[in-house]
C-alpha cells in the first residue's frame, strides 16, 4: 500500500507550512530551499514550494551550535532569521511569522510539517483538525536524547480517499498524559547532555525525504520512520493496516 498524493497537488507549486524553527526546523528549512530549487530546475519552474515558517521564539545563545543558527542571530526571531537568509540566497519570497501556528494557518497549506518540541502542541493540532475534510498531508518530526521519529498521515479525515493515520491518530492514547519538558538549557553543556548533536539534522533529513518522495514520485510507501544515532539504526514501517492495528488504530483505514 502507498500513500498517494492528491492529483490536485501534482505538477504545480505547493504550499508548505513549517511549525517550529528550532533544532529540527532550522535544518529543515534549508533542505526545503534545496528541494524547491531542484523542483523548479527539473520542471522549468512549473513546480516548487511556497513556504511559510512559524515560531514564537527568538534565538538564544544555547541554540548556536546545536541548532542551525549563528552567533549574530542571537535575540532575533528564529523564523525571521532563517527565512530572510534563504530568501536572500535562493531568491525565494517565502514568509515568516513570529507566532505559533493557529488553526487557520494549518488549513491554508498542502503540507504541514511540525517541528515543535512539545507533546501538547501535537495533541492540540491533532485534536483541532481530526474532523477536517481535506487532503492536507501532516509530516511530524519528534526527537529524544539520541533518537527521533517521523510520522506522515492526513491532517484531517478526507472523505473521498483512504485516510492515512497521522501522529495524533496513532499516538494520542499513549501520549495524552505525558508532560512537556519545559526546561530551558542554561548552557551548551546542558543542551548537549539532554540531546546529542546530530539528532535534529537526521530528523530534518527524514522529513525532507518524505516530502521529496511525494513531490518527485507522487507517493510514499512508509508512514513511520525511527532512527537512533547512538545505535546507528534506522527503521521504517510500511503504510499498512496491520501496522496501524498495533497502535490500536480503529479508523476507516484500518478496515480496508
Amino acid at each position: 500500500m502507498k500513500f498517494k498524493l492528491s492529483p490536485t497537488m501534482l505538477n504545480r507549486h505547493v504550499n508548505v507550512t513549517v511549525a517550529g524553527c528550532g533544532g529540527t526546523g532550522s535544518y529543515l528549512l534549508p533542505m526545503l530551499a534545496q528541494i524547491n530549487y531542484l523542483l523548479r530546475a527539473l520542471s522549468g519552474d512549473m513546480c516548487g514550494l511556497n513556504v511559510t515558517a512559524y515560531d514564537p521564539n527568538c534565538v538564544r545563545i544555547t541554540n548556536v551550535g546545536r541548532a542551525n543558527f549563528w552567533p549574530v542571530d542571537v535575540d532575533r526571531p528564529k523564523s525571521e532569521v532563517l527565512i530572510e537568509r534563504l530568501n536572500m540566497g535562493f531568491g525565494t519570497q517565502w514568509t515568516h511569522k513570529h507566532a505559533n501556528v493557529e488553526r487557520c494557518h494549518a488549513t491554508s497549506c498542502d503540507f504541514l510539517m511540525t517541528c515543535t518540541d512539545t507533546v501538547s502542541s501535537r495533541m492540540a493540532i491533532g485534536q483541532a483538525h481530526k474532523e477536517d475534510d481535506n487532503e492536507i498531508v501532516w509530516i511530524d518530526g519528534g526527537n529524544g536524547e539520541s533518537d527521533m521519529n517521523v510520522c506522515v498521515g492526513h491532517l484531517g479525515y478526507p472523505r473521498n480517499t483512504l485516510k492515512i493515520p497521522n501522529w495524533f491518530d496513532l499516538y494520542a492514547p499513549t501520549m495524552q498524559n505525558v508532560k512537556d519538558d519545559t526546561r530551558k538549557s542554561c548552557s551548551h553543556e546542558d543542551s548537549i547532555t539532554r540531546q546529542d548533536w546530530g539528532v535534529n539534522q537526521q530528523c530534518a533529513m527524514l522529513m525532507a525525504r518524505v516530502l521529496w518522495r511525494f513531490l518527485r514520485h507522487g507517493a510514499t510507501a512508509h508512514g513511520l520512520h525511527y532512527c537512533d544515532i547512538n545505535a546507528e539504526q534506522l527503521d521504517s514501517l510500511r503504510i499498512d493496516p496491520a501496522v496501524w492495528a498495533t497502535f490500536d488504530y480503529q479508523g476507516e483505514g484500518a478496515v480496508h
